[in-house]
């Protein structure tokens, strides 16, 4: 499939009655692409793909879900993992890279998916619905427990979550969020010297990206972080008061 394509997009036809995910009965299909880019409207369209196709050379993942905003708007009510990990171990690839946003995953998948990408540098992800009955939150106290990185654990890089994280973009609902919490986990990441953070067993976070939706404005501890930036890591907080009750 484009053996010379670098970037492969595919996109969904908004509005179509899904299909089963065994719809395509074609060959299976082998692609050089570094960079899949795919926008989905409901799981059996992303397993379709997955399913079907190979990628030894993928370095970057971006799915993209349905939009509230979008007239055709249907809820995707579940992620399933068992296509995405084994899409992963098939294609051998080594994933630097990954973007997920309006996609119905959990905080305990993520972190699945996550530990299958050990040498993932930039994560960008956003929270699914902001609404009930649909909302799935990813920064639950698991997830920012895991992205803490502890200080005690030398030349281990193995015992680290996502120990090469350069950058990190959130998008998130600010309801319920442990955001003291949150400004930890990342202040934990900033190991601007390098000779201690090959201690510790894990890269320097450089750049993070903080968007929180709803009607919470983000605490003051988690402005604070710009705090960092004079020191030399990339900050943004931005706080969306939009509520999609």
């Amino acid at each position: 499939m484009f053996p010379n394509v670098e970037t492969l997009e595919l996109l969904s036809s908004y509005g179509e009655e899904p299909v089963d995910e065994h719809f395509y009965e074609g060959d299976h299909v082998t692609s050089n692409s570094k960079k899949l880019i795919m926008e989905v409207e409901y799981q059996e369209e992303l397993s379709g793909v997955l399913r079907h196709s190979t990628f030894p050379h993928l370095t970057s993942i971006e799915i993209s879900g349905p939009s509230f905003f979008h007239e055709d708007y249907r809820p995707w009510k579940e992620w399933e993992d068992a296509p995405m990990k084994f899409f992963l171990l098939r294609s051998s690839c080594s994933i630097t890279s990954l973007i997920i946003q309006d996609v119905p995953i959990t905080s305990d998948q993520t972190i699945f998916l996550l530990r299958l990408l050990p040498e993932l540098k930039l994560l960008s992800l956003g929270e699914y619905g902001m609404q009930e009955p649909w909302y799935r939150q990813i920064l639950t106290h698991s997830f920012i427990r895991l992205l803490s990185v502890n200080h005690d654990s030398y030349s281990d890089s193995s015992i680290q979550f996502l120990s090469g994280l350069t950058h990190l973009a959130l998008h998130a609902c600010s309801k319920d969020l442990d955001q003291v919490a949150l400004r930890e986990a990342i202040a934990s990441r900033w190991l601007p010297d390098p000779e201690y953070a090959s201690q510790i067993g894990v890269d320097c976070l450089r750049s993070v990206s903080i968007r929180l939706m709803g009607k919470e404005e983000p605490d003051i501890v988690l402005y604070s972080l710009r705090e960092l930036q004079d020191a030399g890591m990339h900050v943004e907080i931005a706080h969306i008061n939009e509520q999609l009750d």
